[in-house]
């Protein structure tokens, strides 16, 4: 009896993988890059993250560039999706965003972010022209070049230092820990003052649970990652509206960060409203969180394995 249910669960199987590639292709309305769709919703996703211990080009993308060739199909977290490791065409998408292609989000991610039009707190962070502009503008001007040189650096500089005296009497460290606190206290104190040693607030975890929650499957059930993302989502949210609300109802009460800077153009900007900023804010802290801290992980690495290379940078 189990064998002949077996087999049947296997039919199904077939039958909806087949159902699947097919809706999938016609669904196009033109023609595909190579590839397979894998699993009815799941699709590839449980291949994707398969945890790698080299820092190369992921095994599932080697692995299906290979096959396939530099750009194919796939699906991933319930969606059909085109992976591009071609250079040339990745700059043509990255030009034409906003004209001929429009900044897409995986579930999860648009409903952490706030993204998902069917929701009322989409506030369109992704906006293109002249808030992209503002953004942009606004960013540099606390973080470009000559405030990094004259200020930021001096600051990581004793952040560093401090964190190196920490890892002393260490046997072991975790050097990828170690970069996320340091741009974390950098970051949270740029962008709306927050200093973690004097917070009883876990903003840093917090944030590490919502980015975990990303590439995730977004079911809001009970001790799956997506779960854990909602709740730190909401912690979050609350504290940097709270702060907002602070700031607007003491206008003279000014810090000099960039959230600062956001409530001094709200008179001058309609689109810089209170949760506009919070989710803006909370994407820098994310973009600090994350992508920073991971290159400096890297370099250290490589900075440990080349001592010839350290020299030369105590040299210069």
């Amino acid at each position: 009896m189990w064998f002949a249910m077996g087999l049947v669960a296997l039919l199904i199987l077939a039958i909806s993988h087949w159902l699947f590639e097919r809706r999938s292709h016609l669904a196009s309305g033109g023609i595909l890059p190579p590839g397979s769709m894998g699993l009815p919703f799941i699709g590839e996703s449980i291949e994707f993250f398969l945890r790698s211990k080299s820092i190369d080009i992921p095994p599932f993308i080697k692995k299906r560039t290979k096959m396939y060739g530099s750009i194919f199909k796939t699906s991933l977290l319930g969606r059909p999706v085109v992976v591009s490791m071609d250079a040339d065409f990745n700059r043509f998408i990255l030009l034409q965003e906003g004209k001929m292609v429009e900044l897409w989000y995986l579930d999860a991610v648009a409903k952490l972010l706030g993204q998902e039009a069917s929701t009322e707190d989409c506030v369109k962070t992704n906006a293109t022209g002249y808030i992209h502009k503002y953004i942009r503008s606004s960013v540099l001007t606390h973080f470009g070049p000559e405030r990094l040189k004259d200020d930021l650096l001096p600051q990581l500089q004793a952040i560093a230092d401090e964190t190196l005296v920490s890892w002393m009497d260490k046997d072991c460290v975790d050097a990828k820990q170690g970069c996320t606190a340091m741009i974390f206290s950098l970051m949270s104190k740029q962008v709306f003052s927050y200093d973690a040693k004097k917070s009883d607030d876990k903003l840093a975890e917090d944030v590490q649970n919502l980015v975990g929650g990303f590439l995730s499957f977004p079911l809001n059930i009970p001790g799956t990652s997506f779960h854990r993302s909602l709740k730190s989502h909401k912690k979050i949210m609350e504290m940097i509206r709270r702060e907002i609300d602070e700031r607007l109802s003491s206008p003279d009460a000014r810090k000099g960060d960039l959230l600062d800077h956001f409530i001094s153009d709200m008179k001058n900007e309609a689109f810089l409203t209170s949760k506009f900023i919070s989710y803006l804010i909370m994407v820098l802290l994310i973009a600090g969180f994350e992508a920073v801290s991971s290159a400096m992980t890297i370099a250290i690495k490589y900075l440990s394995e080349n001592p010839d290379v350290v020299q030369k940078l105590m040299v210069n």
